[in-house]
């Protein structure tokens, strides 16, 4: 039975490292380690925490939670960069038709006005500039 607590290395003894009293002074500093970090866990009378190890693993998962939300909030903010450049593209777009649509009501009043001694001439261009007025009160 004693047996197994001395090991011989090519015949010779090896001096066993987990002495009884090695082991009792081990036990001893331990305690005095872990003062104040022993909590009462629900089925065991008591458990031994690692208050440090808890805010390193607290820490880590504060900071995979950050890095999601970095990640998510650069996501985020390509995503609405590329629909607001897509905007203003469609805007400048909107904005040409609007200037071209404009150049040909003016053209289109100028070519109504060389025949203004005749009555449909006339309300003809009273009916351009109208629609042209309306156009821009709608863009505006």
């Amino acid at each position: 039975l004693q047996l197994w607590k001395t090991r011989r290395v090519l015949g010779e003894p090896v001096p066993n490292r987990f002495r009884p009293e090695c082991s009792k002074d081990y036990k001893e500093w331990l305690k005095k380690s872990l003062a104040g970090t022993i909590k009462p866990g629900p089925n065991v009378p008591h458990i031994i925490a690692d208050v440090g190890a808890k805010h390193q693993i607290r820490l880590h998962q504060l900071q995979e939670k950050l890095d999601r939300n970095e990640l998510e909030y650069q996501r985020r903010h390509s995503e609405d960069a590329k629909v607001i450049a897509q905007l203003k593209q469609e805007l400048q777009k909107s904005r040409q038709c609007m200037s071209e649509l404009d150049d040909s009501m003016e053209q289109q009043i100028q070519s109504v006005e060389r025949f203004r001694h005749q009555e449909g001439a006339r309300l003809a261009r009273d009916h351009l500039w109208a629609n042209r007025y309306a156009m821009w009160e709608e863009v505006a």
